[in-house]
């Protein structure tokens, strides 16, 4: 599972629907849920190993290079 975070401002609320209209400025994706604890047990020093299914879509693609970037090997 990942996590994906939006940072903007409001820049005005729909009069129709209270809905916040903002620009997004940045965003940041996370690994969550299982790959959370492996991502955390990792930076204690732990040797870890992922087994898992993701799709081949852009969220797989980006979950799998940031577990890459964090050293958990994962198939």
């Amino acid at each position: 599972m990942l996590d994906r975070y939006w940072f903007g401002e409001v820049s005005r609320i729909s009069p129709e629907a209270p809905v916040a209209g903002s620009a997004c400025r940045q965003n940041r994706r996370t690994p969550w849920r299982a790959a959370n604890v492996a991502r955390n047990a990792a930076a204690l020093g732990a040797r870890v190993a992922l087994l898992s299914v993701a799709g081949t879509d852009e969220a797989g693609d980006s979950l799998a290079r940031l577990l890459e970037h964090e050293n958990i090997q994962w198939c």
